[in-house]
Protein backbone atom coordinates (compact mmCIF):
# COMPACT_ATOMS: atom_id res chain seq x y z
CA UNK A 1 0.00 0.00 0.00
CA UNK A 2 2.83 2.41 1.04
CA UNK A 3 4.55 1.43 -2.49
CA UNK A 4 1.55 2.55 -4.27
CA UNK A 5 0.75 5.58 -2.31
CA UNK A 6 4.35 6.62 -3.30
CA UNK A 7 3.77 5.75 -7.11
CA UNK A 8 0.44 7.55 -7.04
CA UNK A 9 2.01 10.38 -5.28
CA UNK A 10 5.01 10.52 -7.70
CA UNK A 11 2.76 10.24 -10.42
CA UNK A 12 0.93 13.53 -9.47
CA UNK A 13 4.81 15.29 -8.88
CA UNK A 14 5.63 14.11 -12.44
CA UNK A 15 2.54 15.60 -14.40
CA UNK A 16 2.86 19.06 -12.76
CA UNK A 17 5.88 19.68 -15.41
CA UNK A 18 3.53 18.57 -18.36
CA UNK A 19 0.68 20.69 -17.17
CA UNK A 20 2.65 23.85 -17.02
CA UNK A 21 4.06 22.67 -20.53
CA UNK A 22 0.58 22.61 -21.27
CA UNK A 23 -0.62 26.09 -20.04
CA UNK A 24 2.40 27.54 -21.88
CA UNK A 25 1.97 26.28 -24.93
CA UNK A 26 -1.06 27.23 -25.10
CA UNK A 27 -0.26 30.82 -23.76
CA UNK A 28 3.09 31.55 -26.08
CA UNK A 29 0.39 30.42 -28.91
CA UNK A 30 -2.22 32.35 -27.72
CA UNK A 31 0.31 35.68 -27.67
CA UNK A 32 2.02 34.65 -31.39
CA UNK A 33 -1.66 34.58 -32.83
CA UNK A 34 -1.79 38.07 -30.97
CA UNK A 35 1.28 38.92 -32.24
CA UNK A 36 0.67 38.27 -35.55
CA UNK A 37 -2.83 39.68 -36.17
CA UNK A 38 -1.22 42.84 -34.48
CA UNK A 39 1.22 42.96 -37.05
CA UNK A 40 -1.26 41.82 -39.59
CA UNK A 41 -3.24 44.95 -39.07
CA UNK A 42 -0.86 47.09 -38.45
CA UNK A 43 2.06 46.30 -41.01
CA UNK A 44 -0.21 44.88 -43.45
CA UNK A 45 -3.80 45.59 -43.39
CA UNK A 46 -3.34 48.93 -42.29
CA UNK A 47 -0.24 50.11 -44.97
CA UNK A 48 -2.41 47.78 -47.84
CA UNK A 49 -5.36 49.77 -47.20
CA UNK A 50 -3.83 53.24 -47.15
CA UNK A 51 -1.95 52.59 -50.63
CA UNK A 52 -4.73 51.06 -52.39
CA UNK A 53 -7.09 54.06 -51.41
CA UNK A 54 -4.35 56.48 -52.58
CA UNK A 55 -4.02 54.67 -55.91
CA UNK A 56 -8.14 54.22 -55.96
CA UNK A 57 -8.41 58.38 -55.55
CA UNK A 58 -5.27 58.65 -58.30
CA UNK A 59 -7.31 56.62 -60.94
CA UNK A 60 -10.91 58.63 -59.87
CA UNK A 61 -8.89 61.43 -60.32
CA UNK A 62 -7.71 60.66 -63.56
CA UNK A 63 -11.36 59.86 -64.78
CA UNK A 64 -12.05 63.23 -63.57
CA UNK A 65 -9.71 65.32 -65.54
CA UNK A 66 -10.89 63.02 -68.46
CA UNK A 67 -14.04 64.18 -67.88
CA UNK A 68 -13.50 67.64 -67.24
CA UNK A 69 -11.14 67.94 -70.60
CA UNK A 70 -14.05 66.65 -72.35
CA UNK A 71 -16.17 69.47 -71.00
CA UNK A 72 -13.89 72.30 -71.82
CA UNK A 73 -13.39 70.52 -75.57
CA UNK A 74 -17.22 70.83 -75.58
CA UNK A 75 -17.29 74.62 -74.24
CA UNK A 76 -14.49 75.18 -76.79
CA UNK A 77 -16.07 73.76 -79.53
CA UNK A 78 -19.52 75.77 -78.92
CA UNK A 79 -16.96 78.84 -79.21
CA UNK A 80 -15.58 78.02 -82.68
CA UNK A 81 -19.33 77.57 -83.69
CA UNK A 82 -20.01 81.19 -82.33
CA UNK A 83 -16.90 82.74 -84.23
CA UNK A 84 -17.63 80.89 -86.99
CA UNK A 85 -21.28 82.40 -87.45
CA UNK A 86 -20.36 86.05 -86.68
CA UNK A 87 -17.53 85.61 -89.75
CA UNK A 88 -20.55 84.21 -92.27
CA UNK A 89 -19.46 86.37 -95.38
CA UNK A 90 -23.29 86.35 -96.76
CA UNK A 91 -25.07 88.16 -93.46
CA UNK A 92 -21.58 89.87 -92.15
CA UNK A 93 -21.53 92.17 -95.91
CA UNK A 94 -25.33 92.63 -95.10
CA UNK A 95 -24.26 93.90 -91.64
CA UNK A 96 -21.21 96.25 -93.38
CA UNK A 97 -23.93 97.26 -96.13
CA UNK A 98 -26.13 98.51 -93.00
CA UNK A 99 -23.25 100.08 -91.10
CA UNK A 100 -22.35 102.49 -94.24
CA UNK A 101 -26.02 102.98 -94.86
CA UNK A 102 -26.51 101.50 -97.99
CA UNK A 103 -29.88 99.04 -96.59
CA UNK A 104 -32.01 99.84 -94.11
CA UNK A 105 -32.47 98.17 -90.84
CA UNK A 106 -35.78 96.90 -92.07
CA UNK A 107 -34.06 95.42 -95.02
CA UNK A 108 -31.05 94.09 -93.22
CA UNK A 109 -33.68 92.42 -90.90
CA UNK A 110 -35.53 90.69 -93.66
CA UNK A 111 -32.07 89.49 -95.54
CA UNK A 112 -30.67 88.53 -92.11
CA UNK A 113 -33.41 86.39 -90.53
CA UNK A 114 -33.41 83.33 -92.88
CA UNK A 115 -29.79 83.09 -93.16
CA UNK A 116 -28.90 83.33 -89.75
CA UNK A 117 -31.65 80.79 -88.73
CA UNK A 118 -29.47 78.31 -91.27
CA UNK A 119 -26.66 79.42 -89.64
CA UNK A 120 -27.51 78.35 -86.27
CA UNK A 121 -29.36 74.97 -87.66
CA UNK A 122 -26.23 72.90 -87.63
CA UNK A 123 -25.42 73.48 -83.84
CA UNK A 124 -26.14 71.11 -81.27
CA UNK A 125 -28.17 71.86 -77.76
CA UNK A 126 -28.44 75.31 -79.19
CA UNK A 127 -31.72 76.99 -77.43
CA UNK A 128 -31.92 80.45 -77.90
CA UNK A 129 -29.34 82.73 -80.49
CA UNK A 130 -29.98 86.19 -81.78
CA UNK A 131 -28.24 89.21 -83.14
CA UNK A 132 -28.60 92.75 -82.44
CA UNK A 133 -27.51 96.04 -83.97
CA UNK A 134 -28.83 99.19 -82.05
CA UNK A 135 -30.67 98.18 -79.36
CA UNK A 136 -32.40 96.21 -82.15
CA UNK A 137 -32.77 92.43 -82.82
CA UNK A 138 -32.07 91.85 -86.89
CA UNK A 139 -32.54 88.11 -86.28
CA UNK A 140 -32.85 85.31 -83.93
CA UNK A 141 -33.42 81.19 -83.20
CA UNK A 142 -35.23 80.06 -80.57
CA UNK A 143 -36.11 76.21 -79.60
CA UNK A 144 -39.09 77.02 -77.64
CA UNK A 145 -41.22 79.58 -77.86
CA UNK A 146 -41.96 79.67 -74.10
CA UNK A 147 -38.23 79.86 -73.21
CA UNK A 148 -37.46 82.84 -71.38
CA UNK A 149 -34.72 84.83 -71.93
CA UNK A 150 -35.25 87.81 -69.41
CA UNK A 151 -33.19 86.69 -66.81
CA UNK A 152 -29.93 85.66 -68.93
CA UNK A 153 -29.64 89.59 -70.40
CA UNK A 154 -28.10 91.26 -68.30
CA UNK A 155 -25.02 90.93 -69.67
CA UNK A 156 -22.72 94.31 -70.69
CA UNK A 157 -22.85 93.59 -74.37
CA UNK A 158 -21.73 97.14 -75.14
CA UNK A 159 -18.71 96.48 -73.17
CA UNK A 160 -17.46 93.35 -75.01
CA UNK A 161 -13.94 93.88 -77.79
CA UNK A 162 -13.44 90.00 -78.28
CA UNK A 163 -15.95 87.04 -77.64
CA UNK A 164 -16.88 85.90 -73.92
CA UNK A 165 -18.85 83.71 -72.01
CA UNK A 166 -20.59 82.80 -69.31
CA UNK A 167 -22.22 80.04 -67.37
CA UNK A 168 -25.65 80.29 -65.74
CA UNK A 169 -26.36 77.75 -62.86
CA UNK A 170 -29.75 77.60 -61.78
CA UNK A 171 -31.39 74.66 -59.99
CA UNK A 172 -31.73 72.11 -62.65
CA UNK A 173 -31.19 75.01 -65.17
CA UNK A 174 -27.82 74.65 -66.57
CA UNK A 175 -26.86 77.20 -69.71
CA UNK A 176 -24.02 78.27 -71.77
CA UNK A 177 -23.83 81.69 -73.10
CA UNK A 178 -21.39 83.37 -75.62
CA UNK A 179 -21.21 87.14 -76.70
CA UNK A 180 -19.65 87.54 -79.78
CA UNK A 181 -19.32 90.85 -81.23
CA UNK A 182 -19.01 91.23 -84.99
CA UNK A 183 -16.38 94.13 -85.95
CA UNK A 184 -15.31 96.03 -89.29
CA UNK A 185 -12.23 98.41 -89.40
CA UNK A 186 -14.53 101.42 -87.77
CA UNK A 187 -15.02 98.97 -84.74
CA UNK A 188 -18.31 96.85 -83.29
CA UNK A 189 -21.45 96.94 -85.54
CA UNK A 190 -23.66 94.03 -83.70
CA UNK A 191 -23.37 91.67 -81.13
CA UNK A 192 -24.16 87.56 -81.35
CA UNK A 193 -25.73 86.37 -78.39
CA UNK A 194 -25.67 82.18 -78.08
CA UNK A 195 -27.65 80.08 -75.36
CA UNK A 196 -26.81 76.57 -75.03
CA UNK A 197 -28.46 73.85 -72.66
CA UNK A 198 -25.34 72.09 -70.96
CA UNK A 199 -28.18 69.05 -69.52
CA UNK A 200 -27.02 66.69 -71.99
CA UNK A 201 -23.57 67.87 -73.22
CA UNK A 202 -22.93 67.07 -68.95
CA UNK A 203 -25.29 64.38 -69.28
CA UNK A 204 -23.13 61.77 -71.49
CA UNK A 205 -20.61 62.11 -69.08
CA UNK A 206 -22.56 60.61 -66.19
CA UNK A 207 -20.97 56.56 -66.75
CA UNK A 208 -22.60 54.40 -64.21
CA UNK A 209 -21.71 55.41 -60.82
CA UNK A 210 -19.16 58.38 -61.96
CA UNK A 211 -21.67 61.47 -61.84
CA UNK A 212 -20.72 65.01 -63.39
CA UNK A 213 -22.15 68.34 -61.87
CA UNK A 214 -21.68 71.91 -62.65
CA UNK A 215 -22.08 73.77 -59.38
CA UNK A 216 -22.50 77.43 -58.55
CA UNK A 217 -20.44 79.39 -56.29
CA UNK A 218 -22.70 78.90 -53.36
CA UNK A 219 -22.94 75.02 -53.69
CA UNK A 220 -18.67 74.81 -54.04
CA UNK A 221 -18.24 76.86 -50.82
CA UNK A 222 -20.61 74.77 -48.78
CA UNK A 223 -18.39 72.02 -50.04
CA UNK A 224 -15.40 74.25 -49.35
CA UNK A 225 -16.47 74.61 -45.70
CA UNK A 226 -17.77 71.29 -44.62
CA UNK A 227 -15.82 68.59 -46.67
CA UNK A 228 -12.37 67.29 -46.18
CA UNK A 229 -9.58 68.21 -48.35
CA UNK A 230 -7.60 65.28 -49.46
CA UNK A 231 -5.53 66.60 -52.59
CA UNK A 232 -5.17 70.05 -54.15
CA UNK A 233 -3.11 71.11 -56.66
CA UNK A 234 -2.90 74.06 -59.67
CA UNK A 235 -5.90 72.68 -61.68
CA UNK A 236 -8.17 70.86 -59.04
CA UNK A 237 -9.30 70.14 -55.48
CA UNK A 238 -10.42 66.88 -54.28
CA UNK A 239 -12.73 66.58 -50.74
CA UNK A 240 -14.66 63.94 -49.28
CA UNK A 241 -18.29 65.53 -49.03
CA UNK A 242 -21.62 63.80 -47.92
CA UNK A 243 -20.18 60.22 -48.45
CA UNK A 244 -18.80 60.79 -51.88
CA UNK A 245 -15.45 61.16 -53.03
CA UNK A 246 -15.41 65.54 -55.24
CA UNK A 247 -12.87 66.32 -57.71
CA UNK A 248 -13.87 70.16 -58.22
CA UNK A 249 -12.32 72.26 -61.44
CA UNK A 250 -12.79 76.19 -61.57
CA UNK A 251 -14.61 76.98 -64.46
CA UNK A 252 -15.36 80.93 -64.79
CA UNK A 253 -16.75 83.30 -62.33
CA UNK A 254 -18.67 81.75 -60.67
CA UNK A 255 -19.29 77.99 -61.81
CA UNK A 256 -17.55 75.10 -60.85
CA UNK A 257 -16.75 71.65 -62.59
CA UNK A 258 -17.35 68.83 -60.28
CA UNK A 259 -16.49 65.04 -60.78
CA UNK A 260 -17.98 62.59 -58.30
CA UNK A 261 -18.50 58.86 -57.15
CA UNK A 262 -19.53 57.46 -53.62
CA UNK A 263 -17.33 56.08 -50.95
CA UNK A 264 -19.55 52.95 -51.12
CA UNK A 265 -18.88 51.91 -54.82
CA UNK A 266 -15.00 53.68 -55.14
CA UNK A 267 -13.99 52.10 -51.99
CA UNK A 268 -15.88 48.63 -52.63
CA UNK A 269 -12.43 47.03 -53.02
CA UNK A 270 -10.96 48.08 -50.34
CA UNK A 271 -13.83 46.71 -48.00
CA UNK A 272 -13.67 43.62 -49.69
CA UNK A 273 -10.23 43.48 -48.60
CA UNK A 274 -11.55 44.31 -44.95
CA UNK A 275 -14.07 41.79 -44.79
CA UNK A 276 -11.37 39.55 -45.89
CA UNK A 277 -9.18 40.24 -43.69
CA UNK A 278 -11.29 39.68 -40.44
CA UNK A 279 -12.08 36.26 -41.82
CA UNK A 280 -8.30 35.52 -41.80
CA UNK A 281 -7.70 37.04 -38.33
CA UNK A 282 -9.66 34.28 -37.20
CA UNK A 283 -8.41 31.62 -39.42
CA UNK A 284 -5.30 32.58 -37.54
CA UNK A 285 -6.00 31.75 -34.71
CA UNK A 286 -6.00 27.81 -35.39
CA UNK A 287 -3.96 28.10 -38.97
CA UNK A 288 0.14 28.48 -38.69
CA UNK A 289 0.47 32.20 -38.87
CA UNK A 290 3.04 32.26 -41.48
CA UNK A 291 0.52 30.84 -44.00
CA UNK A 292 -1.57 33.48 -43.34
CA UNK A 293 0.40 36.35 -43.35
CA UNK A 294 2.23 35.00 -46.83
CA UNK A 295 -1.43 34.67 -48.25
CA UNK A 296 -2.12 38.27 -47.64
CA UNK A 297 0.86 39.99 -49.10
CA UNK A 298 0.09 38.18 -52.38
CA UNK A 299 -3.47 38.97 -52.19
CA UNK A 300 -2.49 42.62 -51.49
CA UNK A 301 0.47 42.52 -54.78
CA UNK A 302 -2.29 41.26 -56.82
CA UNK A 303 -5.12 43.82 -55.66
CA UNK A 304 -1.95 46.67 -56.25
CA UNK A 305 -0.93 45.72 -59.69
CA UNK A 306 -4.03 45.34 -60.73
CA UNK A 307 -4.95 48.76 -59.50
CA UNK A 308 -1.38 50.18 -61.04
CA UNK A 309 -2.56 48.48 -64.60
CA UNK A 310 -5.43 50.33 -64.60
CA UNK A 311 -3.60 53.63 -63.66
CA UNK A 312 -1.60 52.76 -66.86
CA UNK A 313 -3.98 52.20 -69.09
CA UNK A 314 -6.05 55.44 -67.95
CA UNK A 315 -2.36 57.41 -68.55
CA UNK A 316 -2.50 55.86 -72.11
CA UNK A 317 -6.08 57.62 -72.63
CA UNK A 318 -5.73 60.54 -71.38
CA UNK A 319 -1.95 60.82 -73.85
CA UNK A 320 -4.83 59.56 -76.71
CA UNK A 321 -6.65 62.82 -75.87
CA UNK A 322 -3.81 64.95 -77.10
CA UNK A 323 -4.39 63.48 -80.80
CA UNK A 324 -6.75 64.72 -83.47
CA UNK A 325 -8.76 61.95 -83.84
CA UNK A 326 -8.99 62.14 -87.99
CA UNK A 327 -5.84 63.31 -89.43
CA UNK A 328 -3.50 61.38 -86.08
CA UNK A 329 -1.88 64.33 -85.61
CA UNK A 330 -1.76 66.73 -82.39
CA UNK A 331 -4.92 68.42 -81.06
CA UNK A 332 -4.86 71.93 -81.02
CA UNK A 333 -4.65 71.81 -77.14
CA UNK A 334 -1.62 69.40 -76.81
CA UNK A 335 -0.62 72.15 -79.45
CA UNK A 336 -1.06 75.04 -77.16
CA UNK A 337 0.62 73.29 -74.45
CA UNK A 338 3.82 72.58 -77.19
CA UNK A 339 3.93 76.56 -78.46
CA UNK A 340 3.79 77.32 -74.62
CA UNK A 341 7.07 75.14 -73.82
CA UNK A 342 8.69 76.74 -76.83
CA UNK A 343 7.93 80.10 -75.70
CA UNK A 344 9.21 79.45 -72.22
CA UNK A 345 12.57 77.97 -73.85
CA UNK A 346 13.29 80.42 -76.60
CA UNK A 347 13.25 82.90 -73.47
CA UNK A 348 15.18 81.00 -70.81
CA UNK A 349 17.86 79.59 -73.74
CA UNK A 350 17.47 81.39 -76.84
CA UNK A 351 16.62 78.94 -79.23
CA UNK A 352 13.81 80.21 -81.83
CA UNK A 353 11.50 77.53 -83.58
CA UNK A 354 10.45 78.04 -86.64
CA UNK A 355 5.91 77.86 -86.88
CA UNK A 356 4.74 77.20 -90.23
CA UNK A 357 0.84 78.02 -90.39
CA UNK A 358 -1.09 76.56 -93.35
CA UNK A 359 -4.24 74.99 -94.83
CA UNK A 360 -5.91 73.43 -97.94
CA UNK A 361 -6.50 76.06 -100.74
CA UNK A 362 -8.94 73.95 -102.56
CA UNK A 363 -10.72 71.54 -99.41
CA UNK A 364 -14.27 73.44 -99.75
CA UNK A 365 -14.33 72.88 -103.57
CA UNK A 366 -13.52 68.97 -102.96
CA UNK A 367 -15.97 68.65 -100.05
CA UNK A 368 -18.59 70.09 -103.03
CA UNK A 369 -17.73 68.04 -105.78
CA UNK A 370 -16.83 64.69 -103.87
CA UNK A 371 -18.28 65.19 -100.33
CA UNK A 372 -16.91 65.60 -96.85
CA UNK A 373 -15.78 61.86 -96.86
CA UNK A 374 -12.86 62.66 -99.77
CA UNK A 375 -12.11 66.08 -98.01
CA UNK A 376 -11.33 63.59 -94.36
CA UNK A 377 -9.32 61.74 -96.97
CA UNK A 378 -7.15 64.42 -98.16
CA UNK A 379 -6.43 66.25 -94.73
CA UNK A 380 -5.36 62.51 -93.17
CA UNK A 381 -3.17 62.21 -96.55
CA UNK A 382 -2.18 65.87 -95.78
CA UNK A 383 -1.07 65.35 -92.20
CA UNK A 384 0.54 61.60 -92.88
CA UNK A 385 2.62 63.44 -95.62
CA UNK A 386 3.99 66.04 -93.44
CA UNK A 387 4.21 64.19 -90.65
CA UNK A 388 6.72 61.67 -92.34
CA UNK A 389 9.62 64.97 -93.37
CA UNK A 390 9.48 65.98 -89.68
CA UNK A 391 12.17 65.90 -87.85
CA UNK A 392 12.38 63.91 -84.32
CA UNK A 393 11.69 66.80 -82.54
CA UNK A 394 8.96 68.33 -84.47
CA UNK A 395 5.43 68.16 -84.25
CA UNK A 396 2.37 69.00 -86.39
CA UNK A 397 -0.85 69.86 -85.13
CA UNK A 398 -4.17 70.33 -86.48
CA UNK A 399 -5.14 73.52 -85.44
CA UNK A 400 -9.12 73.64 -86.64
CA UNK A 401 -10.70 72.90 -90.06
CA UNK A 402 -8.26 72.45 -92.94
CA UNK A 403 -5.92 74.68 -90.68
CA UNK A 404 -2.32 72.87 -89.27
CA UNK A 405 0.87 74.49 -87.46
CA UNK A 406 4.29 73.18 -87.52
CA UNK A 407 6.30 73.13 -84.49
CA UNK A 408 9.69 72.83 -86.27
CA UNK A 409 12.90 72.43 -83.72
CA UNK A 410 15.45 71.44 -86.26
CA UNK A 411 15.46 73.87 -89.16
CA UNK A 412 17.18 76.93 -89.74
CA UNK A 413 15.74 80.12 -90.40
CA UNK A 414 17.47 81.10 -93.25
CA UNK A 415 16.35 77.32 -95.05
CA UNK A 416 12.66 77.89 -93.82
CA UNK A 417 11.53 79.07 -97.45
CA UNK A 418 13.06 76.15 -98.94
CA UNK A 419 11.55 73.82 -96.34
CA UNK A 420 8.03 74.99 -96.98
CA UNK A 421 8.28 74.74 -100.69
CA UNK A 422 9.27 70.58 -99.99
CA UNK A 423 6.26 70.84 -97.93
CA UNK A 424 4.18 72.28 -100.55
CA UNK A 425 6.16 69.86 -103.03
CA UNK A 426 5.18 66.88 -101.48
CA UNK A 427 1.30 67.92 -101.13
CA UNK A 428 1.24 68.37 -104.79
CA UNK A 429 1.99 65.01 -105.58
CA UNK A 430 -0.44 63.69 -103.56
CA UNK A 431 -3.28 61.75 -105.51
CA UNK A 432 -6.19 60.32 -104.13
CA UNK A 433 -8.77 58.55 -106.65
CA UNK A 434 -12.02 58.96 -106.05
CA UNK A 435 -14.57 57.59 -107.98
CA UNK A 436 -12.34 57.08 -111.04
CA UNK A 437 -11.69 60.51 -110.75
CA UNK A 438 -7.69 61.97 -109.06
CA UNK A 439 -7.89 64.25 -106.55
CA UNK A 440 -5.36 66.39 -106.01
CA UNK A 441 -4.99 69.36 -103.31
CA UNK A 442 -2.58 72.50 -102.51
CA UNK A 443 -1.59 74.43 -99.48
CA UNK A 444 -0.68 78.20 -98.32
CA UNK A 445 1.89 78.72 -96.15
CA UNK A 446 2.89 81.21 -93.61
CA UNK A 447 6.39 81.30 -91.66
CA UNK A 448 7.59 82.84 -88.76
CA UNK A 449 9.80 82.16 -85.74
CA UNK A 450 9.89 84.18 -81.79
CA UNK A 451 11.45 87.09 -81.65
CA UNK A 452 12.71 89.07 -78.29
CA UNK A 453 9.81 91.68 -78.58
CA UNK A 454 6.94 88.48 -78.76
CA UNK A 455 4.52 88.79 -75.38
CA UNK A 456 3.49 85.40 -76.12
CA UNK A 457 3.56 82.47 -78.37
CA UNK A 458 0.27 83.66 -79.90
CA UNK A 459 2.24 86.54 -81.16
CA UNK A 460 4.31 84.17 -83.82
CA UNK A 461 1.34 82.32 -85.16
CA UNK A 462 -0.31 86.49 -85.91
CA UNK A 463 2.75 86.70 -87.85
CA UNK A 464 2.42 83.54 -90.07
CA UNK A 465 -1.13 84.08 -90.53
CA UNK A 466 -0.07 87.20 -92.00
CA UNK A 467 2.85 85.48 -94.09
CA UNK A 468 0.21 82.73 -95.10
CA UNK A 469 -2.53 85.34 -96.37
CA UNK A 470 0.38 86.56 -98.49
CA UNK A 471 0.65 83.23 -99.91
CA UNK A 472 -3.00 82.91 -101.00
CA UNK A 473 -2.91 86.92 -102.14
CA UNK A 474 0.26 85.33 -104.55
CA UNK A 475 -1.73 82.59 -105.82
CA UNK A 476 -1.81 79.89 -103.26
CA UNK A 477 0.45 77.12 -103.01
CA UNK A 478 3.12 79.54 -102.09
CA UNK A 479 5.45 79.68 -99.00
CA UNK A 480 6.18 83.31 -97.30
CA UNK A 481 8.27 84.18 -94.32
CA UNK A 482 7.53 86.96 -91.74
Amino acid sequence: MRSRRRSFTQYQVNAKPVIELVKRVNISFSLLALIGLFIVFFGVYKPLVAELKGTIIEKFNWISLLSYNSFEHVIESNIDGAKSLASRTMIKSAVYDYAEKKISLEELIEYTQPRYLDGTSVFNNLIYADRTANDQIIAYHKLDESFDIACYSTHELYNLEAIEYSFCLRGENKFLLIFSPVINEEGIIVYDRLIFDLKEQTGFLNEGVHEVILLNKEDYEVILKEGDLIIEDNLSKTFFYNSHYCQIFFLKENAYFLSQQSDESLMSSVKSIGNRTGILSIVLLVIYIGVIYIYLIRFASKKLNVAEKEKIELKEVADRANVDALTKAGSRRYGVTCLRDAFTAFHRDGHASLIYLFDVDNLKSINDVFGHNAGDLVLQAIAESVNSGLGPKDRLFRWGGDEFVILDKSTKIEEAIEKGSEIIQKIKDIKIEIESEIISSSVSIGISSFEDFDKDYTDVLARADKAMYLSKTQGKGRANIQ
